[in-house]
């Protein structure tokens, strides 16, 4: 059964290289979710290192992960199951802006 994961993590280098191909694997930075005070929809833009993806197991959406990052240029990183979002708006990437828009 597949599962909602979040990824958090710092490499050494390639931060483009691995937002584009984490994108292309299909992981997102942002969630939609919805606003505290009117219960209205938002789009929520993570962090640029933090990023979520449905797998069946922590285990397969990590190597995913080391494949795209490299397993030698992971400084560290933690992935967990995640069932609830509460969060803010506030100044988005380009590439959130896109991942928007499609």
């Amino acid at each position: 059964m597949s599962k909602r994961l979040l990824l958090t993590f710092d490499v050494h280098e390639d931060h483009e290289r691995i937002i584009k191909d984490l994108t292309e694997s299909g992981w997102k930075s942002i969630i939609n979710g919805t606003y505290t005070e009117t219960g209205l929809p938002a789009v929520v833009y993570l962090p640029e290192t933090t990023w979520w993806t449905e797998a069946n197991n922590l285990q397969q959406a990590w190597k995913d992960f080391e494949a795209i990052a490299g397993k030698t240029n992971i400084i560290r990183g933690d992935i967990f199951e995640f069932t609830d979002w509460k969060g803010v708006i506030g100044d988005p990437m380009k590439h959130q802006l896109q991942e928007q828009k499609e």
